[in-house]
């Protein structure tokens, strides 16, 4: 499980990043999907990253990023303009566009 340091990191890189352009790609056995979503935002409540953009992207098309629990998440792999989540079978990169 991941330490709580990288997901408060993760949470206010994003929401400091408020105008930034996101390319997403979710990765799993069942499913591989790439969009780009304007002014991503997180929160965190009750043990659980809820992740939201401008026009809804993530949420009206019930994408993994729109919630999971942080006791899930494996790791959180920083680099250059990118955010990697690591899951158990699965991962999301979230890569900074502008």
């Amino acid at each position: 499980m991941v330490d709580g340091e990288k997901v408060q990191k993760m949470i206010q890189y994003f929401n400091n990043n408020k105008k930034a352009m996101y390319m997403v790609t979710e990765v799993s056995r069942h499913r591989n999907s790439t969009y780009s979503v304007y002014k991503l935002n997180a929160l965190l409540e009750d043990g659980e990253i809820n992740f939201g953009d401008d026009k809804d992207v993530i949420y009206h098309e019930q994408y993994a990023l729109m919630g999971f629990m942080v006791n899930t998440i494996e790791d959180i792999i920083f680099e250059d303009g990118v955010v990697n989540i690591m899951f158990e079978f699965n991962s999301i990169k979230i890569e900074l566009l502008k």
